[in-house]
């Protein structure tokens, strides 16, 4: 069992880290640690000190967690899983955690020789390991890394550890570990809000990247029929990009909204692009928009959202129409 030197041990050091965003999905199904969605227990799992199943959980898709809950002492309370590996395997560990107060969570994954680095044999240290140490936020924060098993490897240990943890409880769910040869869609540029005549033709770009280790190919749908896509489909082969033209049709006057919807093996699951057309009439005379003010501060508090208004005044002889967009996500 680990001591407190144990755990400091087998968490460090930490490598360099690829960080993507992805969803769990159908990753969750191939991921070699069992029950690392906490469904109704902790079965599966090395518990010791204070943890215990919570019916709290990160994505809505299963029944809950692994709450470590404080004592006053530092990082007393952790779980762990051994899997068997390969060296040279290409895998993708990932996990979310929820930390509420003065506490510092670290999810790890140390790859070993022997069991013997997990159970208190200070003659052998980790291999290496890959991981987060994740703070105090507003409700989960996933994260994910891809990395390969190192020479001499032969088990990878799982490990859930809160650490200067003096108040607070900390939140382990959806711990997948799976194969990181598989293809990653993520999107790098998004397009941008159009303006056109009724004539159409206005034009914008998004770009899609394979960030994984195999090709995939894509099929471009979409939620709406006021614009077209080219093109409609393609291959993204390990690292590369395509930028996609979104082509707004002839329309009646009106703003219309839909979602260009990529499709594909390893496009996340539920992923759609917003898209806003608005279909005007030219102006009938010039328009001067003046905003009543050059600049708006809001403030919230943390996980709330914050909203205000910029007033316009329009001293043209023409009518203002147009789309409100953003220069920041």
């Amino acid at each position: 069992m680990f001591s407190s030197s144990d755990r400091r041990r087998i968490t460090l050091p930490f490598l360099s880290l690829l960080i993507v965003l992805i969803t769990a999905g159908s990753l969750e199904a191939q991921s070699r640690i069992f029950n690392g969605t906490f469904d109704s227990n902790l079965s599966g799992w090395v518990t010791a000190g204070d943890v215990e199943w919570s019916p709290v959980n990160a994505s809505g898709t299963n029944s809950g967690s692994a709450r470590i809950f404080p004592d006053g002492q530092i990082g007393l309370g952790f779980l762990y899983q051994i899997v068997p590996v390969q060296p040279g395997e290409r895998l993708r560990f990932e996990g979310s955690v929820r930390v509420d107060g003065e506490t510092l969570a670290l999810l790890t994954l140390a790859f070993c020789a022997t069991n013997n680095c997990i159970e208190g044999d200070a003659e052998e240290e980790p291999i290496a390991s890959e991981g987060f140490a994740i703070p105090f936020g507003s409700g989960f924060q996933k994260q994910s890394t891809l990395t390969t098993v190192p020479p001499g490897a032969t088990i990878a240990v799982a490990l859930l550890l809160p650490t200067v943890q003096f108040g607070g409880n900390v939140y382990y769910d959806d711990i997948i570990l799976s194969s990181g040869d598989e293809p990653i869609v993520v999107v790098t540029t998004s397009p941008d809000a159009l303006v056109q005549t009724v004539a159409g033709g206005a034009t914008t770009t998004y770009t899609l990247q394979n960030i994984g280790t195999t090709p995939t190919q894509i099929t471009l749908s979409q939620d709406g029929d006021f614009f077209q896509q080219s093109p409609s489909g393609f291959t993204l082969e390990p690292g590369a990009s395509q930028v996609v033209t979104v082509t707004a049709l002839p329309a009646t006057p009106g703003l219309r909204e839909g979602r260009l919807i990529p499709q594909g093996n390893g496009v996340p699951a539920g992923l759609a692009i917003p898209i806003r057309v608005l279909t005007s009439e030219p102006p009938g005379g010039p328009v001067e928009a003046t905003p009543a003010t050059n600049r708006v501060d809001l403030s919230s508090d943390a996980g709330n959202p914050a909203a205000g208004s910029v007033p316009f005044t329009n001293s043209g002889t023409g009518t203002l129409r147009g789309t409100v967009v953003s220069d920041v996500d």
